[in-house]
């Protein structure tokens, strides 16, 4: 005995199925870009948590009295995080356009 499936549960397919697979790869692409795009302006902004830190400190907040080592190193982690994220966003393009969609 086969059971039919119902419309209700056709209807449900995914929006990006139905498309060809170069709108759909190139979809894909879009997201991926502006994933990236969205984290790298994260870790700019997170960037600045060292510079206020050091200038809270400079003011007179003794809570932001830290090490300059400490504040050196949470920068290089932000700014290296960035700079790989700048890189997969580059790699990302060149192998979109290197493989493009036919058509």
């Amino acid at each position: 005995m086969t059971r039919k499936r119902s419309a209700k549960r056709r209807k449900n397919v995914r929006p990006g199925r139905a498309l060809p697979g170069a709108q759909r790869r190139a979809q894909e692409h879009d997201r991926r870009i502006e994933r990236i795009k969205r984290w790298r302006g994260i870790g700019l902004y997170l960037g600045l948590v060292p510079l206020a830190g050091l200038t809270a400190c400079d003011i007179g907040v003794s809570v932001a009295c830290l090490p300059r080592e400490i504040y050196l190193g949470i920068w290089a982690a932000v700014v290296g995080a960035v700079v790989g994220l700048s890189i997969r966003l580059v790699l990302e393009r060149r192998r979109f356009q290197q493989h493009p969609p036919p058509g």
